[in-house]
């Protein structure tokens, strides 16, 4: 388990701050930048919350072997995902070997789950007795606002816990269980 709150004031070390992403940001809007990254990582698993304080078009790809369910969170300014409309609280979707592209305008706060496909899919192959199939998912935007909320509550909740005592998240078994209920949100 490793837990890391960081703060950053330029958009190309902001950029790099996300373990295994391949990553650019551009900042678009005139300023002094602000960006802070707090992540909890469980071996192929991770859970992490991003806020920057400017315009930015973020590039790239996603960890390899991931997948990624993230959620906008707070009053900001808007975003796209690539090419199209954000919304407060709509999931998007980032699936490992697929190009990404999301724009901000003003200050963003987005919360996600980052887990492995392969675990994924064995996982929801005991619970639904089908694999996950990525093809589906990758890029989409989702309008459920139930599961959004699910989502943002496990990510903010599990965070919370780390920053104030990470000591029971390092145990075994605690991480297995964080594991399927982050496995179980991303499957709703």
């Amino acid at each position: 388990m490793f837990y890391s709150c960081r703060q950053s004031f330029d958009v190309n070390d902001h950029a790099a701050l996300l373990p295994q992403w391949e990553q650019r940001y551009e900042q678009v809007s005139a300023g002094s930048f602000q960006g802070r990254l707090e992540t909890l990582s469980l071996g192929t698993a991770q859970l992490f919350r991003e806020t920057t304080d400017q315009a930015v078009l973020q590039t790239g790809r996603a960890r390899p072997g991931s997948v990624t369910l993230g959620v906008p969170i707070g009053a900001g300014g808007e975003a796209w995902y690539l090419g199209r409309h954000l919304k407060r609280g709509q999931p998007l979707a980032v699936v490992a070997g697929q190009d990404f592209e999301l724009a901000s305008r003003g200050s963003f706060d987005v919360v996600a789950i980052s887990v492995d496909m392969g675990e994924l899919s064995d996982h929801a192959l005991r619970v639904n007795g089908q694999p996950f199939d990525a093809s589906e998912h990758g890029g989409a935007l989702f309008q459920d606002d139930e599961h959004s909320q699910a989502l943002a509550a496990l990510v903010l909740d599990t965070l919370a816990a780390a920053r104030t005592d990470a000591g029971p998240l390092s145990q075994a078994p605690a991480q297995r269980v964080l594991k399927q209920a982050m496995f179980d949100t991303m499957l709703c």
